[in-house]
């Protein structure tokens, strides 16, 4: 004779309890004004490389050295801004791509930005880089990343 124990009731009350109690996160509220997104998906990143160059200074000056594929030689970035904002943590680069002048044969060229943020207090910092190729147009995102100072 085959003996099976059944699962005693009182055990199971502390599980489904717990289970009860556990609150599910809320679902945040849309943005007033925005329309509700019917996708969404991962972007790519912009820069194939990203480099952090240290002046020796005192205090340190740091640059960004960054490379990503550019449609013909010749073409360079503008650094519009840079803001460092310590209280929140975040690095805010904004560039625009500057064409060449005249016409240029069309080659896909691996090209080194170097951007300027000068010296930081120490701390992890979230950096994002906006960029744009019409001047008269907003900054896009296109690259994020996690810079730690110490």
């Amino acid at each position: 004779m085959r003996h099976v124990q059944k699962p005693v009731p009182f055990l199971l009350l502390p599980l489904v309890s717990v289970a009860l109690a556990s609150p599910v996160p809320p679902v945040p509220p849309e943005p007033p004004g925005s329309l509700p997104a019917s996708r969404v998906w991962l972007s790519g990143e912009e820069f194939e490389k990203v480099e952090i160059v240290t002046e020796k200074t005192l205090p340190p000056r740091f640059t960004l050295a960054l490379v990503r594929e550019m449609p013909t030689p010749g073409w360079t970035c503008q650094v519009d801004s840079v803001e460092i904002d310590a209280s929140s943590h975040r690095i805010s680069v904004r560039l625009t791509d500057v064409a060449p002048a005249g016409i240029t044969a069309q080659v896909i060229t691996p090209t080194r930005f170097d951007v300027p943020i000068g010296s930081v207090a120490t701390g992890t910092y979230f950096v994002e880089i906006w960029t744009r190729r019409d001047p008269g147009r907003e900054h896009g995102p296109a690259h994020a990343m996690v810079l730690t100072a110490r």
